[in-house]
């Protein structure tokens, strides 16, 4: 069995109330957040910053006190996790890694929600959203 381990973020910005999020059409095809797998020594959180400076060109401040696991069997022999943060963007100017994302689009919650290809996607955007607003009122 091959074990493959990528992290990434749900990347977003705020503008007066409303949380917008950075979402991704990699060249497979699929709606999903910046990730990538990890390299080297890196930790986590390195991965994560460096995948989301090489897919958007966005320097991000990364809150490690979200963070979500995706484990899956992309192939029979393979089980992936993906480990998911949360990183605010002060820029939308987005430069995308054309040898890997297709498209990019800023989107609100219900907006995002339909763009993303996956539900369990969908759920982390969701748990990243509460994260926010619970934050946000502290």
């Amino acid at each position: 069995m091959t074990e493959e381990k990528s992290c990434g973020a749900v990347v977003y910005s705020q503008s007066a109330e409303v949380f917008v999020y950075l979402i991704l059409r990699h060249t497979a095809g699929h709606w999903s957040f910046p990730k990538g797998h990890m390299e080297g020594s890196e930790t986590e959180i390195e991965t994560a910053l460096r995948e989301i400076s090489e897919e958007t060109g966005l320097t991000v401040k990364l809150d490690p006190g979200f963070r979500q696991t995706n484990i899956y069997a992309p192939k029979p022999d393979v089980t992936k996790e993906v480990i998911y943060f949360i990183a605010r963007s002060a820029s939308l100017k987005v430069r995308i890694q054309l040898t890997e994302i297709t498209a990019m689009q800023w989107c609100p919650l219900p907006e995002a929600l339909t763009l993303l290809t996956y539900e369990t996607d969908r759920m982390i955007l969701r748990q990243a959203d509460a994260y926010l607003k619970s934050v946000a009122d502290k």
